[in-house]
């Protein structure tokens, strides 16, 4: 491919998720710059070591404040230098007023902006609820505004594909996330299944404990950390067949994952579900929410189960879905994963860069 310098942006560098796997595989694909609205390299993938990194919002500011203001430090920045400016993230998008060949790979639109329910807001004090009552209309205008600057739209999934264009009325393209397949892989079938999920309320992994509670013969393994980690711990004190280890190394997970019979998630929305691609690389079926993003990756009945994840058919489902069922799903699992391999991903996305010069010929 035609060489090319290009700069990342992302609002957060700062955890081993989805998003920083992209960022990561993007920036080995063009050697590229990153520039990071906050990097924490603690926490994030040791290789982020090996390209130039710059932090460009390192205040302290409460969250609301601080995503606020690392939108204007994207948009103060200045990348002339640069030939392709790929983004992610809400604050990232005021960068593309600036810097006409552009991509914004869109993990979603900004989740607090346009999926906060009064639920959410029931959550927090009068004072600050009725703050983001107020500014949510406005940020929406500023986001929408930002996302008419951007060239070209790249989505993760059809889920989020739809939602960009209800909320924006801009197409995009799909190129699902990849999954390392060399990373990934099958090992054996013990005798535990594997909860991965982040440990934030949004992703319910209090449902999958209380349903193993209920199962004192079938073991689960929580590998994960977030704000709700003590509350998970809590819920797993004085429960033999359930451990809780927290976060932990890249090896130790690739073992999880290679080990365990099956994996879950009881989350009922996600924008696409990296769990389900890397518990199927490793051979491994998942039983999710038949919602959204699951929907897209995992084939139900041959790869997993997409169920209604309440306690009670997720206790329905671990005892369908035991050693025996898991190791028939091995092979389909395996096939399924092939057709998310980073090969594929970058291929597509070369294109897709490829396309973009081609425009201005």
């Amino acid at each position: 491919m035609f060489k090319l310098k290009v700069a990342i942006l992302v609002d957060v560098l700062g955890n081993k998720g989805g998003i920083e796997r992209i960022v990561l595989l993007q920036a080995k694909l063009f050697n590229a710059d990153i520039y990071a609205g906050r990097y924490i390299p603690k926490t994030t993938f040791k290789e982020f070591n090996n390209f130039k990194i710059t932090e460009i919002n390192k205040t302290k500011f409460p969250q609301r404040i601080w995503s606020f203001y690392n939108r204007i430090k994207f948009c103060k920045l200045n990348l002339t230098k640069y030939d392709l400016v790929i983004m992610h993230g809400g604050g990232s998008l005021s960068a593309a007023k600036n810097n006409k060949n552009n991509i914004w790979y869109c993990h979603a639109p900004t989740i607090w902006l346009y999926s906060t329910t009064n639920e959410d807001l029931g959550r927090i004090g009068f004072f600050k609820r009725n703050i983001i009552k107020l500014i949510i209309p406005f940020l929406k205008k500023i986001d929408k505004k930002n996302v008419s600057f951007v060239k070209k739209i790249i989505t993760n999934s059809k889920n989020v594909k739809e939602r960009v264009l209800k909320i924006y009325n801009r197409t995009s393209e799909v190129i699902y996330p990849p999954v390392d397949l060399e990373k990934f892989k099958y090992e054996s079938t013990n005798n535990f299944y594997l909860s991965s999920a982040r440990l934030t309320p949004d992703k319910r992994v209090d449902v999958i404990v209380k349903a193993f509670q209920q199962m004192p013969d079938k073991k689960l393994v929580v590998a994960s950390g977030g704000s709700d980690l003590e509350k998970i711990k809590k819920l797993a004190e004085n429960y033999k067949n359930i451990e809780v280890l927290g976060w932990v190394s890249d090896e130790k997970l690739k073992e999880l994952y290679g080990g365990c019979i099956a994996t879950l998630a009881a989350s009922y929305y996600e924008d696409f579900g990296m769990i389900a691609i890397e518990s199927m690389a490793a051979g491994k079926p998942m039983i999710a929410s038949l919602d959204k993003g699951f929907a897209e990756s995992i084939i139900n009945n041959k790869t997993g189960f997409l169920i209604n994840p309440t306690m009670e058919e997720i206790i329905k489902y671990v005892k369908i879905l035991d050693k025996k069922k898991a190791i028939f799903m091995k092979d389909a699992c395996e096939n399924r994963a092939k057709l998310f391999s980073e090969e594929i991903f970058m291929g597509k996305f070369k294109k897709s860069v490829k396309e973009i010069f081609n425009e201005n010929d």
